[in-house]
């Protein structure tokens, strides 16, 4: 097996064997094909170790002696009870390993699943438990499945493996390739009928505000709207007749900013000769 070591073990590449092989243990090993349960009698392969282009783990090939958890499909095992849903049933394997039955491999012709009463379940405040309550228990008749400890033997159907975690999808059916139709689900309750929601009634439309202006004062004349451009679909142009579009806009938009410039211009000259006027008629007066 080949092994990567971290270079902390250069002086003692056989330690870090030994070290990088516990920290796979009880987890699923891809190159075993199953869970590394227990190793020993270690030995390296190559006379030396593999530093490979920057990476400064020592790769070298390792042999070894270990036991391996590998499970296959078919496999008829035995599980003890973890926890009962209408949905599946769940199962501990060795303890360790997660087994879930889903609920189109559980006969119901042989079991059926018993909500529990909660009104006779007696829960006291100094005595909580933090774990999952049950809301029921598959029964054989009079019979709880699994109850004290009672091992219940599963088929094998499929492995999955999660962050190097082993779990394994089981079925109490005598024939795991004919697995049940789930039940019919319960029939929707009608909806109550649609509220007709009363219609909003338009909003008239605000005028704009326009100041009052003194008497005598000359209204401010308002730039006349620039005509709206026609919009050009530039996708169908090429790059010369793009470039001279873009030359267009920005000399139209240059001529819009002397405009207006030009129009603050003659307003400021205006109010300014207005203002003298105003000046001169009391002086005119006096004399």
């Amino acid at each position: 097996m080949r092994l990567s070591v971290p270079p902390k073990y250069a002086a003692d590449w056989l330690a870090g064997v030994t070290e990088t092989l516990d920290g796979m243990l009880m987890r699923y090993v891809s190159q075993m094909g199953g869970v590394l349960l227990a190793h020993w009698n270690h030995e390296v392969m190559d006379d030396t170790v593999k530093i490979v282009n920057e990476c400064p783990y020592g790769v070298c090939e390792v042999s070894f002696h270990s036991i391996i958890w590998a499970p296959v499909v078919g496999q008829v095992l035995y599980g003890t009870h973890s926890l009962s849903s209408p949905s599946h049933l769940s199962l501990l394997f060795a303890k360790t390993f997660n087994v879930s039955i889903p609920l189109q491999h559980i006969p119901r012709d042989k079991y059926e699943f018993e909500h529990a009463d909660l009104a006779e379940e007696d829960y006291s405040s100094d005595e909580e438990d933090e774990g999952v309550h049950e809301v029921g228990r598959w029964k054989e008749g009079d019979k709880v499945l699994g109850e004290g400890g009672e091992r219940v033997a599963f088929t094998v159907i499929g492995l999955h493996v999660t962050n190097q975690m082993l779990s394994l999808t089981g079925s109490l059916l005598d024939d795991p390739s004919k697995p049940q139709a789930l039940p019919e689900t319960a029939r929707r309750s009608p909806s109550p009928d649609i509220l007709v929601m009363p219609k909003r009634t338009a909003r008239t439309p605000r005028t704009p505000h326009t100041p009052k202006t003194a008497a005598g004062a000359e209204t401010q004349k308002t730039a006349p709207a620039a005509p709206e451009t026609p919009a050009i679909d530039e996708s169908k142009l090429s790059a010369r007749e793009l470039k001279k579009l873009r030359k267009e806009q920005e000399k139209a938009k240059r001529d819009a900013r002397k405009a207006r410039k030009a129009d603050g211009e003659g307003e400021d000259e205006s109010s300014l000769k207005r203002k003298a006027d105003e000046e001169e008629g009391p002086r005119k007066k006096r004399k």
